[in-house]
């Protein structure tokens, strides 16, 4: 049944072009985690030597762009996720919902996904958490060749080729730590700020 006497075309056109924005950001947030996988472990792989006949010392400064690789596929995806938030503050603020002829159970979906349930909040920590744990790593295993708690070869040592290569290690994990920071609280200030607003417009204040 129709959700409100007052349903028109024009409203369940607006409604459905933006339900259908929705879905293709949501696709487009897997591919992008999808992708973020596939770097990960190109770098990996290639910063290794796994697969290769070179010697893994000459490829380990492949692995300092992992944590720039990984920021790059997490300011797309939470600038996605703030796309579906928009979409949803848009549906619901603008009583467009109201005005189309969606049964409660479409409406209801929409409502679902604009609070912050588990689930959002579960992938989230997921698709940021690879990011932390790598540039952690990476700034780790720098401070371990820094203090020669291990000693590869030709890594740490006199006369290594790559002298800063320690160094680096520490300094991309760290620098990719505190952009992560960085980007994850100028992302969340704006979606605060749409749920803020949303939520005094829905109850009309």
């Amino acid at each position: 049944m129709p959700s409100s006497a007052t349903a028109s075309p024009q409203d369940d056109a607006v409604a459905e072009s933006l339900r259908n924005e929705i879905l293709g950001f949501d696709a487009a947030k897997l591919d992008v985690l999808k992708w973020k996988l596939v770097l990960i472990a190109a770098l990996s792989t290639a910063g290794l030597g796994l697969g290769s006949t070179s010697r893994v010392a000459d490829t380990w400064p492949l692995l300092c762009l992992l944590p720039f690789a990984c920021l790059y596929c997490d300011f797309l995806y939470l600038h996605l996720t703030l796309m579906i938030v928009k979409d949803n503050f848009f549906l619901r603020t603008n009583a467009l919902l109201a005005r189309t002829s969606w049964s409660a159970f479409e409406q209801e979906g929409f409502a679902w996904q604009f609070q912050k349930i588990p689930l959002y909040r579960l992938e989230r920590v997921v698709a940021l958490g690879t990011t932390v744990v790598l540039c952690s790593a990476l700034a780790a295993a720098g401070l371990l060749l820094t203090y020669r708690v291990v000693q590869p070869p030709r890594i740490a040592q006199p006369g290594s080729p790559f002298p800063f290569l320690p160094i680096s290690f520490t300094i991309a994990g760290c620098l990719g730590l505190a952009s992560l920071l960085t980007l994850y609280v100028m992302y969340s200030r704006r979606e605060q700020l749409f749920r803020a607003s949303g939520s005094r417009l829905i109850r009309g204040e």
